[in-house]
């Protein structure tokens, strides 16, 4: 299986940069083919609403960081969705990728599956994060194949340290 993580927080080598990395880690050991992609060393611009991609098969006007990510995409079988989770939502360095997506809405996606990796300080807070994933998945028809929330994430680097950790590790490996 071919399988994009999107890892979607602005602070490098942190708690969800090792959330995305303990996932993608335990994936590759199983076999499958796992591309990283981290919104740290990524500057893709919004979404313009321009329609220039209804026009032309799928292709962006913009000429941005987000044009390293479409053939990542295109070839995924599964996206992975991990985010911090600031404000009761995604951050917005995943929602700038996921409404680029906006792109490729007219012919299609490969992937037809996804997961979603969450952590924050805060416990309660994910419930805005899960819905607007969920209600991304069932507008693609695309399956769910697991949600993972991690509170408690006080520091930097707390994630390393956290058996429940060890959850995100055994859901790569059950793919």
């Amino acid at each position: 299986m071919n399988i994009l993580v999107l890892s979607g927080s602005p602070r490098r080598s942190g708690n969800t940069e090792i959330m995305a990395n303990a996932f993608a880690e335990a994936a590759r050991e199983k076999g499958h083919e796992v591309h990283v992609v981290y919104a740290s060393k990524k500057r893709p611009n919004p979404c313009l609403a321009c329609g220039y991609c209804r026009e032309h098969d799928g292709e962006c006007i913009q000429q941005d960081d987000m044009q390293s990510i479409y053939p990542l995409l295109d070839e995924a079988d599964l996206v992975v969705f991990a985010s911090p989770v600031y404000y009761f939502n995604l951050s917005a360095q995943i929602k700038i990728m996921l409404d680029r997506f906006y792109a490729k809405g007219e012919v299609g996606f490969h992937p037809t599956q996804a997961i979603l990796l969450l952590d924050s300080h805060s416990p309660d807070v994910f419930t805005g994060a899960i819905a607007a994933y969920k209600d991304t998945l069932n507008y693609l028809k695309w399956e769910d194949r697991g949600i993972i929330t991690i509170d408690g994430m006080t520091d930097k680097g707390t994630m390393a340290d956290d058996p429940r950790l060890e959850q995100v590790r055994e859901l790569a490996g059950s793919l």
